[in-house]
C-alpha cells in the first residue's frame, strides 16, 4: 500500500513520530511489508556471543539503531520526507505481530543496539527509569543541596550569617551590603 492508500495525504497534519508509528502499524497487518522489513533488519544484524543480535546499521549518538521505513507524504512545503524508527521497536513489532502496549521498548540485556526479540519487552517510561537505576545504568537521581551542589555559589557559613543578622533585626539590604552579596540571596535564605 502506498501512503495515499493508507489515508496519509500530503496535507496530513501528522508529525514525523506519528507517521513512523503509522508505518510501523502497517508491519502488523501487511505480511509482505513485514517480510521486507524483516529481511532488511536481518541483513544489518550480527549475532553476538552474549545472545544479543546487534544492529550494525545506522546508529544515533545515543547508541540506538535507526532504520528507514518509508517515504512520508509530501510536507506542506512540498518536500519529500523519509520516515525512520528505532530498530528495537521494529524488531519488537515484527516478532510479536502487535504494536507495543507501553510507551517504550525496554532491553533486558542493556545493549541499546540489540534487536533480539527475547531481550525486548514493552513498558512505561517509569518502569524503564526504575529498571535503569536498578541495573546501575545510571546513578540514583538525588538532588544535591547546599554546598554539595556543584552549582552552589554560597557556603553554609554565609547562609548562617544571614540567619544570624536577620535575628538582629537588620533589613535585607543591610544584610546584603554587610555580607557583600545580593538581596535575592538574602531572600532565598530567609524563606
Amino acid at each position: 500500500r502506498s501512503h495515499r492508500q493508507a489515508n496519509l495525504c500530503y496535507k496530513s497534519p501528522m508529525n514525523k513520530a506519528s507517521l513512523a508509528e503509522t508505518f510501523l502499524e502497517r508491519a502488523v497487518s501487511d505480511v509482505a511489508y513485514a517480510e521486507r522489513l524483516r529481511c532488511r533488519l536481518a541483513a544489518k544484524t550480527v549475532a553476538a556471543i552474549n545472545g544479543c543480535h546487534v544492529f550494525v546499521g545506522k546508529r544515533l549518538p545515543s547508541g540506538y539503531g535507526m532504520m528507514y521505513l518509508a517515504h512520508a507524504p509530501l510536507s506542506e512545503s512540498g518536500k519529500r520526507r523519509t520516515v525512520t524508527n528505532y530498530v528495537h521497536r521494529i524488531a519488537f513489532v515484527l516478532a510479536n505481530h502487535r504494536m507495543p502496549t507501553g510507551e517504550v521498548i525496554m532491553h533486558s540485556c542493556d545493549n541499546k543496539s540489540c534487536v533480539n526479540p527475547n531481550h525486548l519487552e514493552d513498558g512505561t517510561h517509569k518502569q524503564n527509569s526504575i529498571d535503569s537505576v536498578a541495573r546501575n545504568r545510571r546513578g540514583p537521581v538525588v538532588a544535591k543541596r547546599g554546598e554539595d551542589n556543584p552549582r552552589a555559589k554560597y557556603t553554609a557559613q554565609q547562609a548562617m550569617a544571614v540567619v544570624a543578622l536577620t535575628g538582629q533585626g537588620l533589613t535585607r539590604k543591610e544584610i546584603a551590603t554587610r555580607l557583600q552579596t545580593t538581596t535575592s540571596f538574602v531572600d532565598n535564605v530567609r524563606t
